[in-house]
């Protein structure tokens, strides 16, 4: 038994079958799983994905058909969302494009740092109680699902550059390029037991990302 918060970051959070937890039960990079007979006193929140956290709301319990469809319907948001940024602000994502091969490893450093400090965040609002721990904590979900899309839309646009110009040897606009990436991303999510680790890995990637092209890369 855990008489307060039961956190994991970059793994999945198993309450077996009798085991309780006092207060809330959020995984960061990963998910939440309760067992038949588990208890938890608040709130349960994973932060790998919209699906998952979809389906955390629901007590963290799905069948295959559940969390594929569920997958499913989150692939098809981040589609139209990274589309739609790209055909909003394609100049600006052009040029965060081309800063990423020089910023190097900075990008996942800052991606950690920044996966660290919505960690940090998340502990400290859940202790606030629920009348400004709720509230917070959505707050921090529309923060770090605003920066992954921003992240995402980078990536698949450099992802999809390389990938059509093995074909196509023209300039193509951004939108394309980046629905191009996207679907490559969101192919290798659904691979057999290295995709859900693979979509964490683009998501620390993506978070370092945002940070560069909203704030490292030249205006």
């Amino acid at each position: 038994a855990v008489s307060g918060d039961a956190l994991a970051v970059g793994g999945c959070l198993r309450v077996s079958d009798g085991a309780s937890v006092g207060r809330h039960a959020v995984a960061v990079f990963g998910d939440v799983a309760l067992e038949p007979g588990a208890t938890v006193g608040g709130r349960v929140l994973a932060f790998a994905s919209l699906a998952s956290l979809a389906r955390s709301q629901d007590g963290g319990r799905g069948s295959l058909q559940v969390d594929s469809g569920l997958r499913l319907l989150a692939s098809g948001g981040w589609l139209l969302v990274t589309t739609g940024l790209a055909f909003l602000f394609p100049a600006r994502l052009r040029i965060g494009t081309w800063s990423l091969p020089a910023l190097g490893f900075r990008v996942p450093a800052l991606g950690l740092l920044v996966a660290l400090t919505l960690v940090a965040s998340l502990v400290a609002v859940l202790g606030l109680g629920p009348a400004l721990g709720v509230p917070l904590v959505a707050a921090l979900m529309v923060i770090f699902f605003a920066a992954k899309a921003v992240g995402l839309t980078v990536i698949g646009c450099a992802l999809g550059r390389i990938v059509l110009g093995r074909w196509l040897h023209h300039p193509l606009p951004v939108s394309l390029e980046v629905f191009a990436g996207m679907l490559v991303l969101l192919a290798a999510r659904f691979l057999p037991l290295a995709g859900e680790t693979l979509w964490t890995a683009t998501a620390v990637l993506a978070l370092g990302a945002s940070v560069a092209v909203l704030g490292v890369a030249p205006r």
